[in-house]
């Protein structure tokens, strides 16, 4: 996950762009020239559905993905917002009807790792469109006020927010709180 060559500026806000890892889709051009994509991306990551609004959390190994899954699974329902999982460990990205789509591979849907435990086995939704996406970072490098982040995902930006690593509880307060509002950081 590296930082674009910097900060991105427009008439009203200023935007940084962050990065998932290289090439994350395939593309060809059809017969007609117009560019299509050919097949998902599979991003090391988990996704929650949350009132119909994709979350997808990414972070390093062992940074909490699973666990923060899990709290907003558990977290939700108690606030009156459906929670579903998606996908834990690998997410399936792809362009779809305007949106990109979030789904599970075959092999693990319906499978989330709790960490000391093990493999869990959860109710999921095959697919949902991607609303947010969440960054677990170390808590000491998380600015107080970014300013508006953004990320790109399958040739799309996306509204992005970074969460302390570790820290599932806050971090799942955080993102109910934002579905809840229907509102994206700015």
């Amino acid at each position: 996950m590296t930082a674009r060559s910097g900060p991105r500026t427009s008439s009203t806000r200023r935007r940084r762009t962050a990065s998932a890892a290289p090439a994350s889709s395939f593309r060809c051009l059809r017969n007609d020239g117009a560019d299509e994509m050919t097949a998902p991306a599979n991003l090391h990551a988990s996704a929650v559905a949350v009132s119909d609004r994709g979350i997808l959390i990414r972070g390093p190994a062992q940074s909490g993905k699973s666990a923060l899954a899990l709290a907003l699974l558990r977290r939700g329902p108690g606030l009156g917002m459906t929670s579903e999982l998606v996908a834990d460990d690998r997410v399936l990205a792809e362009a779809a009807e305007g949106a990109v789509r979030l789904s599970a591979p075959g092999t693990l849907k319906g499978l989330i790792e709790i960490s000391g435990i093990g493999i869990h086995r959860e109710p999921a939704r095959p697919f949902v469109d991607l609303w947010l996406v969440a960054e677990l970072v170390e808590p000491r490098s998380i600015t107080r006020l970014p300013g508006t982040l953004v990320t790109e995902i399958v040739g799309r930006e996306f509204p992005l927010v970074r969460l302390p690593w570790r820290e599932s509880g806050r971090a799942a307060d955080i993102l109910l709180t934002l579905a809840l509002s229907g509102r994206l950081p700015d």
